[in-house]
């Protein structure tokens, strides 16, 4: 295809004509990449029907193979049409499987006139009825709700249904625990998404501080509807907490603040959400039964992952009940939400050296283990060290060949490390590192930088260690780290 008049109120796309035989040749040659019969073709000089064309890109489009591209214009609605048909053409809806167990996924959660929560999904496998108790597997942990009504979403209306099958959108009544994102029934079923995670917080505060009970409970809400606002009470005075991708969601959330539930309020300061990595390695017991009747051992070391820790077991599996090893591993995971300088610890892998032993069994409980858990990793951390690390974006910029000395000086003053510039006809590609932070004042100055013709592309790339003094985040909960403090806390709350 073609895109003239780009960036233009006369923007146009006109996109490759089958009939034409150079884009039939180009198309090909791309899907031959990756199919045998096509390349023999392609090697051969042979002409393809026009049709198994369309049917091989529709094929490696649907399983991800290629990617096809479309441009379009937000103003005048140009190529708008042009990816409606290439939707319908190039990703068939596929067919779910209508036996085995229930499984959805949730995409939204709305409310009510009177409060009470209503969970948009899609039916994966199975099929969900009224009156069926059903497991909804999230971050945290295992719930079971009762589904109280069920309407379908068919040819443009909503019908009410006793059943909900695979392949259906449905809305549906009764999961007061439920969040976006959450799975319905059998996980194992329901696609898996990955999403980058937000690296920018911000405190909110309300103008009036009477507003401020309200204020969690409006936030509460949306981040049932968005779990990755991630709200937490502010450091000091700064009220509460939620975590961003950019300066644009703050406009959006304050909005809707305003809009839905009358809510004035201001942010402050946007600041990165930094992590801590581990240095060393730390080992670390404690013995029943005091200050509970568990024993437990930790070695705690870097590991390859980005993401959840990785737990090696040094015990055989049968020198402990299985509640100990779920116990544990569930508490692993909520105490490496705050490490040594109170942030989340992201290269983590633990190994159980030691377990409460087989005659223990009668005495110990998970609470046992799951209490005890932290306090046995806060050791195991101070001892092994970590890190704090600031989120780091890959950055790309096309902008004209006069614009680049501009925008590398800005870069170069916001601390970015740049690579070679890349020469392409007129224009100039200009790729680098920069700290997540300072993305938001590249975006603000490209327009002006680059007379409006600057275009920029952001990924979140990794993180580095941050220079001077570690950033200390305030904690939330008992604080394993200071062992008189994390059982005076743990015993309040068992009071409560």
């Amino acid at each position: 295809g073609s895109v003239s008049a780009s960036g233009t109120p006369l923007a146009r796309f006109d996109p490759g004509a089958w009939r034409d035989r150079a884009f039939r040749s180009a198309m090909l040659q791309a899907l031959a990449e990756r199919d045998d019969d096509l390349l023999a073709a392609f090697a051969e000089d042979r002409a393809v029907e026009v049709g198994t064309l369309r049917e091989r890109l529709a094929r490696q489009t649907a399983h991800g193979l290629i990617f096809p591209v479309y441009f379009g214009s937000a103003i005048t609605g140009a190529g708008i049409e042009e990816l409606i048909d290439g939707i319908t053409d190039l990703l068939p809806a596929p067919i779910p499987p209508k036996d085995g167990l229930v499984s959805a996924t949730v995409f939204k959660v709305e409310r009510n006139a009177a409060g009470e929560k209503l969970a948009l999904l899609r039916v994966v496998s199975g099929a969900l009825r009224v009156r069926d108790r059903i497991p909804i597997a999230g971050p945290i942990a295992d719930r079971e709700n009762r589904v109280t009504d069920i309407e379908i979403f068919a040819e443009g209306r909503v019908i009410r249904s006793d059943v909900a099958q695979a392949g259906d959108i449905a809305r549906v009544r009764g999961l007061s625990d439920i969040k976006v994102g959450d799975w319905i029934g059998d996980r194992a079923a329901a696609p898996q998404r990955q999403f980058a995670p937000p690296m920018l917080e911000a405190a909110i505060v309300p103008y009036d501080k009477a507003d401020a009970p309200a204020l969690w409970k409006a936030l509460s809400q949306l981040s049932e509807q968005d779990p990755l606002i991630n709200l937490r009470q502010g450091d000091g005075e700064d009220g509460l907490s939620i975590s961003l991708y950019g300066e644009v969601q703050k406009e959006v959330i304050e909005h809707t603040l305003k809009a839905e539930y009358g809510l004035s309020v201001r942010f402050l300061d946007t600041s990165p959400i930094y992590v801590e990595r581990i240095l060393g390695v730390g080992n670390a017991i404690e013995h029943a039964p005091d200050p509970f009747l568990a024993t437990i051992g930790l070695r705690v070391e870097p590991g390859d992952s980005e993401g959840r820790h990785r737990l090696i077991f040094e015990v055989e599996p049968g020198a402990a009940p299985p509640f100990a090893f779920k116990a544990i591993d569930e508490a692993l995971e909520t105490a490496f939400g705050q490490g040594v300088h109170g942030w989340q610890v992201i290269n983590a892998s633990v190994s159980i050296t030691e377990i409460t032993r087989l005659r223990k069994w009668t005495t110990s409980t998970p609470s046992d283990h799951r209490n005890l858990t932290p306090l046995v990793l806060a050791q195991a951390l101070r001892i092994a060290g970590t890190e704090v690390c600031e989120p780091i974006d890959r950055i790309t910029i096309d902008m004209p060949a006069d614009a680049l000395p501009r925008v590398q000086s800005l870069l170069t003053r916001l601390d970015a490390a740049l690579e070679p510039p890349v020469a392409s006809g007129e224009m100039m590609m200009l790729a680098g590192t920069i700290a997540a932070i300072n993305v938001h004042d590249i975006q603000r100055a490209l327009p002006s930088l680059t007379s409006g013709l600057g275009t920029m592309e952001t990924e979140l790339s990794g993180y580095r260690p941050v220079r001077g003094a570690a950033p200390v985040r305030r904690r939330s909960g008992p604080n394993p780290f200071s062992r008189s403090e994390y059982l005076a806390q743990l015993k309040g709350a068992r009071q409560v």
